[in-house]
């Protein structure tokens, strides 16, 4: 389960196999987002759970933060999108 928090509520959503990024924009969820590999840091999200980097990021990250365009759930995950 996907538990994602943004500016107007909560939304649990199914995990799947694609990028956080993908998943967040299949359900209207705005990320911004620029390079869509890793590079520019602009997908920062803020999480609480495992997450698998599909590429090697080199866009700057804090600590509990991944870069949604090259990140993947490994297990269930708490995602905060508010005021990215």
């Amino acid at each position: 389960m996907i538990t994602v928090h943004t500016n107007i509520g909560t939304r649990n959503l199914a995990g799947t196999d694609v990028t956080i990024l993908e998943m967040l924009e299949k359900e209207h969820i705005y990320v911004e987002s620029h390079c869509r590999q890793g590079y520019c840091g602009a997908c920062r999200v803020k999480v609480q759970g495992d997450v698998e980097y599909t590429t090697e990021p080199l866009g700057f990250c804090r600590k509990g933060e991944v870069l949604a365009c090259c990140s993947k759930p490994k297990s269930n995950l708490e995602i905060d999108v508010r005021n990215v």
